[in-house]
């Protein structure tokens, strides 16, 4: 196993820090032919030795042997080329030196042809590989002239100079198809790559768009426990409900649809519609959107145009694009729908001056699940909905280009063809739902906390604030704006969303933590994937909660951390602990780790942990004091309810006793009691909602 290793080891000297692929192999079949080398030098010199024949040749055994371990050496400081080169002088010379006076007329100098072959193995340069071919060549044939080993008429024939060309010829030939079907396959790899990059980024923006409007329904239906609700609250909640529904609708009949038009059975049902009044239909619609985020929205129609279309269609496709300028438009920007006429088409341009694209990324904008590498698309978006509109317009026998200036902005052209026919009436259009934007009222009239919800969806945010209406709370739409407020006002405690555009939620908790280490912080978020947990709670954050949550279990765990934030800075107070004595190694988290494996030991004390981790039980104590506020009892059960919870998200149908003995209770109603207690909702009652 040692001498397997040592060889790996050995064929691989040079390679450290080398990652193209070519390279590597380079370096591996160099020190291939110099290890061969040394072992036939070996074997050379016991040979000789046992003969007796030549101790010069033993000599010769040992210097060539030693200039090829300086080469080598050489080349192990990755002076390729000059380590490369010289091995084939040293190739040269000896082969020259052993065909002309050791065992001179056994027509070693053949062996040249190794010199130009290792050459082109080596070495890319053309102009290199030549000067070597021609080098070996000349060392071949003129010797002969002058030594006459050989006869001239023999082996001075053209056809073995032909022989060399060949060789050469062939085998280029061959190095450059392999190094061409590697490029392919580099190529065809790094497009797979982005293919599976592009499915996972869609797999988690279309859940982080899902869970949102999920999570605003639960809040909606929560309002229904209230029975003194009016019938104006009643109708709001309807059309929340609504609203949120048919935004999930929206997400799957797009995904839905692309793969319908795949199908040959798919087709519009076209009838001719007044262009002009569809766009106005449309544009009102979006006029709240745009006025929210603060961005200039102005609609130019044209003279009467017509066009034969399948509304329903049409109007998600001109939806999309209108979406996407609102979506990549600064506040304070500026986004206008302009409908033309130019010869046989009519045109819908939507103008904006939003982010921009590349050159690069607009050639791809139009392909499916493609989504530009910015931002905004890391907090959400499926990457179809751009797809989905270009094979509408195309089945309406039309076309959509883009024009886009990165950080400048964009121009989306809809092309479709006129129609000869005129509509006298005013077509039954899908009748369009304004939504009303407008805030909810909060009752501020008992302030306790100063609250920090950041949540880039602003109904997420409102009903955050429904929720701890009794509070003050601020809001922002990602973690830049979040830290602008953190400057300039006192803050409590920090709800903050994961997936945000500008600073996500992650990059804000490093920042919050680096200036405010005790501040207490809660992740609520739509990503649901282990390592984002992981990585977010390595920050020391609070808590985690995944979308939809249970309004009663925020409110608990909200409770919980706040508590703790007070018993931890009452704690720091009294034993006179300033802020840079606390700990910066994240310990707590290694004492976590150890309790979550032991969690099913039923026996495991702070004394356990104490002899873990060699200290004190008081030192115990006073640490995981001072870095969570909790006792080392309470500690190791909020680990282990914490486990148990994470138990029942993976599997809700697990029974009650075997999650309990999972993380150490032997007591089935003393552990419901305190899961419920922790996160407001017994386990069974949990599993209900997550069936």
């Amino acid at each position: 196993m040692k001498i397997n290793t040592f060889f790996k080891n050995y064929m691989r000297l040079g390679s450290k820090g080398i990652t193209n692929k070519t390279e590597l192999k380079k370096i591996i079949l160099f020190n291939v032919f110099c290890f061969g080398w040394q072992i036939l030098s070996i074997i050379m010199m016991i040979d000789e030795y046992k003969e007796h024949t030549s101790f010069s040749v033993i000599l010769l055994g040992i210097v060539m042997s030693s200039v090829l371990a300086f080469i080598q050496f050489i080349h192990y400081r990755q002076y390729f080329l000059l380590g490369r080169i010289l091995y084939l002088l040293l190739l040269s010379a000896l082969t020259f030196w052993f065909s002309n006076y050791l065992f001179a007329e056994n027509l070693l100098e053949f062996y040249f042809f190794l010199v130009f072959s290792k050459s082109l193995i080596f070495i890319d340069s053309k102009k290199i590989n030549l000067i070597i071919l021609f080098f070996a060549f000349g060392l071949f044939f003129i010797p002969n002239f002058f030594y006459n080993h050989y006869p001239r008429a023999q082996f001075n024939d053209v056809s073995i100079a032909f022989l060399f060309f060949t060789i050469f010829v062939i085998i280029s030939y061959f190095k450059n198809l392999n190094a061409s079907n590697e490029a392919e396959l580099e190529s065809k790899k790094n497009d797979l790559e982005k293919i599976n990059e592009f499915q996972s980024q869609f797999f988690i923006n279309i859940s982080h768009e899902i869970r949102t409007p999920l999570t605003l329904i639960r809040g909606q239906i929560d309002k229904l426990k209230d029975k003194n609700l009016s019938s104006k609250e009643l109708h709001n909640i309807e059309n929340g409900v609504n609203t949120q529904v048919n935004n999930i609708k929206k997400m799957v009949d797009d995904v839905l649809d692309l793969a319908k038009m795949e199908s040959s059975d798919f087709s519009l049902n076209l009838k001719t519609i007044n262009l002009n009044e569809l766009i106005k239909r449309i544009c009102l619609n979006f006029e709240p959107l745009f006025k929210e985020k603060n961005i200039d929205f102005k609609v130019v129609t044209a003279s009467e145009l017509y066009v034969k279309s399948d509304v329903i269609y049409l109007e998600r496709a001109i939806n999309n694009i209108i979406l996407n300028a609102l979506k990549y438009t600064e506040k304070e920007g500026i986004v206008s729908v302009i409908v033309e006429s130019e010869s046989d088409n009519a045109v819908i341009k939507v103008k904006d001056t939003g982010i921009g694209l590349s050159k690069k990324d607009s050639s791809k904008i139009f392909e499916r699940f493609f989504q530009a590498d910015n931002s905004i698309n890391k907090s959400g978006g499926s990457g179809v909905g751009l797809a989905f509109s270009k094979e509408i317009i195309e089945l309406h026998h039309g076309n959509v280009t883009v024009e886009s200036t990165l950080n400048e902005g964009s121009v989306f052209s809809i092309f479709l063809p006129k129609s000869e026919e005129i509509v006298t009436e005013t077509e039954d259009f899908e009748e369009l739902k304004i939504i009303d934007y407008q805030h909810i009222n909060l009752n501020l009239s008992t302030i306790a906390y100063q609250f920090l919800i950041v949540d880039d969806n602003r109904e997420m945010r409102s009903y955050l604030k429904e929720i701890f209406a009794n509070h003050q709370c601020y809001e922002a739409e990602n973690g830049l704006e979040a830290l602008e407020i953190l400057e300039n006002t006192k803050i409590d405690y920090i709800i903050t969303d994961y997936m945000m555009p500008k600073m996500n939620g992650l990059e804000f908790v490093k920042a919050v933590k680096s200036k405010f280490p005790t501040l207490p912080i809660v992740m609520l978020t739509a990503r649901a994937d282990s390592k984002s947990k992981l990585d977010v709670l390595q920050l020391g954050i609070d808590d985690y909660l995944e979308k939809p949550f249970i309004k009663e279990e925020l409110l608990v765990r909200v409770n919980n951390s706040l508590a703790n934030y007070k018993t931890r800075a009452h704690y720091r107070k009294t034993e006179n602990v300033i802020e840079s004595e606390q700990s910066t190694d994240n310990w707590s988290l290694k004492v976590k780790d150890y309790i979550y494996k032991n969690a099913d030991n039923t026996h495991l004390t702070q004394e356990d942990i104490a002899a873990q981790f060699n200290l004190s039980k008081s030192s115990l104590y006073r640490k995981i004091k001072l870095e969570t506020g909790l006792t080392p009892k309470e500690f190791i059960t909020e680990i282990k309810l914490q486990k148990a919870r994470n138990l029942l998200e993976r599997d809700y149908t697990i029974s009650l006793k075997q999650l309990s003995l999972e993380v150490g209770f032997l007591h089935n109603s003393y552990f419901s009691k305190l899961f419920k207690n922790r996160f407001g909702i017994s386990p069974s009652d949990f599993s209900k909602a997550r069936a």
